[in-house]
């Protein structure tokens, strides 16, 4: 597998003027327009500047006909006997100043290791490149224009635009754009699935989102309409109590401004047995006044537990333990119990009726 590689060749293609060679003709060769450097097999390339003022340049290659263009490799520190090569290019025109490119033939423009690869990395023996690990602490490079820092990217691959010291996996200190998410005519909601994968959904200029739009529907919550377009729906969420159709009650966890239609076609109920019994029922349950204790407010209603002993088909628990009343599921009872309630009246009113006749006749005997 070919290894990307970052070769910085310096092809003499200029007119090179050499003023101290060796004296082995077979280190340099001059064939005309070239001069050529032969390195013996296991020689090594050395350029070496005898100590002198820090900021200094290292090696300078220039054409002569461009007298303020160069390539620069210049001792970047202020500090005596250190080196930190810094690699400059300038052109003095409105095109690139340095240009490094990794280059392969078509052939080799298969999967395998990327064309251009730069590495940082930590040797226990620098100079002969042994024990090599990662870098765990200093940041891997910064991006900058002179002294202003426009990108980092920390030890542990975050990348921070705006940011030297990134928190996340992409941190950045300002505005974010997605090219591919505009819409020139309205704005548009982000959202990430599961897997992470971004989509917009349009907001309609009408729209007025809680966390989009200054002139939000306070507590108001969105909803997708036909279209997929987020827009107000009529439910209200405070943080406390819920609305729906209008603003919540202060008294109560769910205000419902209109009729609340429950589930009740015959086609969806089996096992329909009739109730008996129901005044027996209702004379078991008892009417209470009470506070709640978390909020002191003052309520009137059953008590689930006593429910629970004759109606257990209307008390449900969660897994606390804490007791839920349906007291939708009192209504038939009631209207059992009532129907009961009148056929005693009636029969007591039919009692009475033939007691008023009774006493009528006894009335015209006597006379």
């Amino acid at each position: 597998m070919k290894k990307a590689q970052i070769i910085v060749l310096f092809l003499m293609f200029f007119s090179i003027k050499t003023f101290a060679q060796d004296s082995s003709q077979d280190r340099w060769i001059d064939s005309g327009n070239d001069t050529n450097i032969n390195i013996p097999t296991d020689g090594e390339l050395k350029i070496t500047k005898n100590d002198g003022n820090v900021w200094q340049n290292i090696l300078s290659l220039k054409l002569n006909s461009s007298a303020n263009d160069y390539f620069r490799v210049r001792n970047a520190t202020s500090v005596t006997g250190d080196f930190v090569p810094w690699i400059i290019g300038n052109n003095q025109s409105s095109r690139p100043s340095l240009i490094i490119s990794g280059v392969v033939d078509y052939l080799s423009d298969v999967a395998g290791d990327p064309v251009l690869l730069f590495d940082s990395r930590a040797y226990q023996t620098p100079t002969t490149l042994t024990n090599g690990r990662k870098i765990n602490t200093r940041n891997l490079f910064d991006w900058r224009s002179f002294d202003q820092i426009y990108m980092t990217m920390s030890a542990s691959g975050r990348l921070g635009i705006g940011s030297t010291s990134p928190s996340a996996q992409l941190h950045t200190t300002s505005t974010v754009r997605f090219q591919g998410l505009s819409n020139l005519l309205q704005s548009n909601l982000v959202m990430a699935d599961v897997n992470g994968n971004l989509s917009k959904y349009q907001i309609p200029t009408n729209t007025t989102l809680g966390f989009i739009s200054s002139t939000a529907s306070t507590d108001a919550l969105p909803r997708f309409d036909a279209s997929k377009n987020l827009i107000n729906s009529q439910i209200f969420d405070n943080g406390t109590n819920i609305g729906i159709g209008g603003l919540p009650a202060t008294n109560a966890k769910v205000t419902v401004y209109g009729v609340v239609n429950t589930l009740s076609d015959i086609n969806e109920k089996k096992n329909i047995v009739h109730l008996e019994n129901a005044m027996e029922i209702v004379n078991q349950l008892n009417g209470y006044n009470y506070e709640w204790k978390n909020s002191d407010e003052k309520q009137i209603g059953l008590i689930a537990q006593e429910v629970e002993k004759v109606l257990p088909e209307a008390v449900s628990q969660n897994e606390n333990g804490t007791k839920f009343l349906n007291y939708d599921g009192i209504i038939p009872v009631l209207t059992e119990a009532l129907k009961e309630q009148q056929k005693v009246i009636k029969t007591q009113n039919d009692r009475i009726n033939l007691l008023f006749e009774e006493i009528e006749k006894l009335k015209k005997l006597k006379k």
